[in-house]
């Protein structure tokens, strides 16, 4: 072998190594390589207290008590199931190929996964259950609360704080699940609207509803999840809630450790006409900005797919009420439309004009027996921007530049002396 075919191979040589040094940046950063689990437990959350200091049940009594309407709920859990089955087939068979970083095969990055864990505790009554988030790592928290309660109808309170922004950094939003409207769509449109016949309704405000029941599970990926669930006396209409201190997979899709799964469940209900189709009422109160968006979050994070969304937004602060847009009617999967109407309510407090919107959100529903319609609540959690910060930081690291500048010098030292060695000969 001659001089010039040894230079030439020594050149393609180098110059792969060069290249090599380059790809191997993105491991040098790898922000795995410096935090390690954030501030949520690894082990589920501690069981809630009932009213009388014992481990949940309706009446403060046994575990037994918590297994109460545990059999008569797998048909409506068939439902839920299945709820995302019929256009979620690309997005589940994408999940199942393994993916750098993503050990678990759930679609987020196990890093990821590990920095944004939340603690979790829930306080647990009769009519109500408290759940209090945090999350903590490097220098930045944040404190999630969700109350959910009963009394005069079910609803749902979100309140948001972190340290991440020195002003506005509260968020705070309530959801009240307000009646049922059954309605002759006179236009043929497909939804609730003023132009429609209301042939009856169902108030929640004045219903009773049946205790708490609750539950400890396993999300589709095996997370702990916790499983929160109430009904009305006639058992016409149900929810459940879902919510994890980790990231979890259920039906199909990613539930992030600061957002609640809702299941609105509509059983049987006592229709008066033939030709009528029901409407869920629901109502959001908030004072700050709202704009309805037909991409959620989660979607953006590939979290989920086909949801519209209400976004909540202060200066600093981002949270949302999400829904499917689909839905399951008497086991087919169906089209939801939605009405959405708004107004500003002013109240005075200690000498100071207070400004809320109420949006009313009416979701309508194909006629039919069995409705299973899945929306969620939450909150855009500082810790998915401090991740993006923590991974810049960590590129911009003074050990990992010095590293690669080291290897890209070497490399070109190398590579031009290899040239000035062929022109010799």
């Amino acid at each position: 072998m001659n001089k010039k075919k040894i230079s030439s191979i020594m050149v393609i040589f180098i110059a792969s190594l060069f290249f090599i040094s380059i790809s191997l940046m993105p491991a040098i950063a790898d922000p795995g390589g410096g935090k390690g689990d954030g501030n949520g437990d690894m082990d589920p959350p501690t069981p809630p207290k009932g009213p009388d200091g014992d481990n949940g049940g309706d009446d403060g009594g046994s575990g037994e008590q918590n297994q109460e309407g545990i059999d008569d709920e797998d048909d409506d859990h068939g439902n839920e199931q299945n709820q995302n089955d019929g256009g979620n087939g690309e997005q589940n068979q994408e999940r199942n190929q393994s993916r750098e970083g993503d050990d678990d095969n759930d679609d987020i990055n196990d890093d990821q996964e590990r920095y944004q864990q939340r603690k979790m505790e829930m306080e647990f009554e009769r009519n109500r259950t408290r759940i209090r988030s945090e999350w903590g790592q490097d220098d930045y928290e944040d404190e999630l609360e969700i109350l959910f309660e009963i009394d005069h109808g079910p609803r749902l309170k979100l309140d948001y704080e972190n340290n991440l922004h020195s002003s506005e950094n509260e968020l705070s939003f309530d959801v009240k699940i307000r009646e049922l409207i059954e309605y002759r769509d006179t236009n043929r449109n497909g939804r609730y609207d003023e132009d429609d016949i209301i042939v009856n309704s169902y108030s929640f405000k004045n219903s009773n509803f049946k205790n708490f029941t609750y539950q400890n599970q396993l999300s589709d990926d095996g997370e702990d999840i916790n499983f929160v669930s109430t009904q009305t006396e006639d058992d016409v209409f149900k929810m459940n809630l879902y919510f994890s201190g980790n990231f979890s997979e259920i039906n199909n899709q990613i539930l992030s450790p600061s957002e609640v799964k809702i299941d609105f469940i509509i059983n049987n209900y006592p229709y008066e006409e033939e030709d009528t189709q029901l409407a869920l009422r629901t109502m959001l109160n908030t004072k700050h900005e709202t704009e309805l968006e037909t991409e959620s979050f989660d979607e953006e994070q590939g979290f989920s797919e086909n949801e519209s969304v209400l976004d909540i937004n202060s200066l600093n602060n981002g949270g949302f009420f999400s829904w499917a847009e689909t839905v399951i009617v008497d086991g087919n999967v169906k089209p939801v439309n939605s009405t959405i109407n708004s107004e500003i309510e002013e109240t005075i407090r200690e000498n100071e004009k207070i400004s809320n919107k109420i949006i009313n959100i009416y979701f309508s529903y194909p006629r039919g027996s069995n409705i299973v319609h899945d929306p969620k609540v939450g909150v855009v959690s500082i810790s998915f921007e401090a991740f993006a910060l923590q991974s810049i930081s960590n590129l911009l690291n003074i050990d990992n530049i010095i590293s690669y500048v080291g290897i890209c010098i070497l490399a070109s030292i190398m590579f031009l002396g290899v040239i000035f060695i062929r022109k010799r000969i």
